[in-house]
């Protein structure tokens, strides 16, 4: 448990992290504008939170979250391992590629920002991680939406021709409109007795799918049907009595996942929708790995 003084701190942590990591752009004066920056700015924050754990909050989370903390031990195990005994440059192992950050440091961090949040029982701080998001998703609608209507201001080197947020990359952009659109339909659901928010609400939504389109990235599309399977399965499940409702909507649900998942390995009637290369190409991705464990367990 956290005392007072040290939540309050948490709480405007978790209100700024959130959005400060995904709105942080460098526009002069280095190589990488968006991922090196981001990557310090979650070690900060994520170092930061974790100091702010007393020895009564690792026990409570060891107490209450046993499971996910062995996981998380064992994940980091695991790459430590993986870091030590790989061939590749420690270098490039601890930082990842260029352009990408995504080595050891870059797992270390979100998964201390998964294990510090685990203490996190307060609704209103749990509340500020969801406005941090829609502050976020806001600023890139907006920023989107300009692109899309006048042109791009920053400079970047876009290969793609499509919208890139604050993210550089239209798959990434895409992928968080889509978690972005998610809340959004949450939003949509508590105001369901507000029509003026709900206006407001459905009026920027219907923007963020016009982007997420124009993003050209299938991950949004699929995060944003996900997140409204799981917004509906809930407001079923709480508007109903029985189970008959939720089981329905589940087998249903399910059954749409399957016919989904078949589509994005180029399966069924779906594919011409969620199929792209860069799928057969992860695939190669999970052979190489599945080959290394085998061949260097």
């Amino acid at each position: 448990m956290l005392n007072k003084q040290t939540e309050a701190l948490f709480g405007k942590l978790i209100l700024v992290g959130p959005a400060f990591i995904t709105l942080l752009v460098f526009t002069t004066g280095v190589t990488d504008p968006v991922n090196a920056n981001k990557f310090l700015a979650l070690g900060v924050i994520s170092c930061a939170l974790v100091a702010l754990l007393s020895f009564e909050s690792w026990k409570s989370i060891w107490i209450n979250h046993r499971l996910v903390t062995i996981s998380l031990a064992l994940f980091i195990i695991f790459s430590l391992n993986s870091l030590v005994q790989s061939d590749a440059p420690v270098s490039q192992s601890l930082y990842g590629v260029y352009g990408r950050n995504n080595g050891f440091l870059l797992y270390l961090f979100l998964a201390i920002l998964l294990f510090v949040t685990l203490t996190v029982e307060n609704r209103n701080v749990l509340k500020r991680v969801i406005f941090s998001i829609i502050i976020a998703g806001a600023v890139n609608v907006i920023y989107c939406g300009w692109v899309l209507i006048f042109g791009d201001f920053i400079g970047w080197s876009n290969p793609y021709g499509n919208i890139l947020g604050t993210f550089g990359n239209p798959n990434f952009i895409g992928a968080f409109l889509g978690l972005f659109a998610s809340v959004l339909f949450t939003a949509a659901l508590a105001s369901l007795k507000k029509p003026l928010y709900l206006i407001g609400i459905l009026v920027v939504a219907g923007v963020t799918l016009v982007e997420i389109v124009k993003s050209h990235a299938i991950q949004g599309r699929v995060l944003f049907v996900l997140g409204i399977v799981i917004n509906v399965f809930f407001f079923i499940r709480s508007r109903t009595r029985g189970s008959t409702p939720v089981v329905v909507f589940s087998i249903v649900s399910a059954i749409g996942g399957a016919i989904g998942l078949l589509g994005t390995l180029q399966i069924g009637p779906a594919a011409k929708f969620l199929y792209k290369e860069s799928v057969s190409l992860r695939g190669e991705y999970w052979h190489a790995g599945l080959n290394m464990a085998k061949n260097h367990l």
